[in-house]
C-alpha cells in the first residue's frame, strides 16, 4: 500500500510531502543580502515561512497518517 494519488510507498511520499510544507532556507537571505536585494523581503519570508510551517507540517503530517491507515 502507500499513497494513491503519489503512487508511492508510504515513506517516499511522507518525505516528498514534509520537504515540501518546510519553510525557506536562511541562504535565501544570505544571497540576498550577497547580491544586494531586497533583504527586509528575504528576512520576512525567512520568517513568516518558518512561523507557518509549524501548523502546514503539523497539518500534513495528520494528513498523511489518515490517508496510510
Amino acid at each position: 500500500t502507500g499513497v494513491p494519488v503519489l503512487n508511492l510507498w508510504p515513506w517516499p511520499a511522507a518525505v516528498m510531502i514534509l520537504t515540501a510544507a518546510a519553510p525557506v532556507a536562511v541562504n535565501t537571505l544570505l544571497l540576498t543580502i550577497e547580491m544586494g536585494g531586497n533583504a527586509r523581503l528575504a528576512a520576512d519570508s525567512v520568517f513568516w515561512t518558518t512561523l507557518i510551517s509549524a501548523i502546514t507540517v503539523l497539518g500534513w503530517l495528520v494528513l498523511i497518517r489518515a490517508a496510510m491507515g
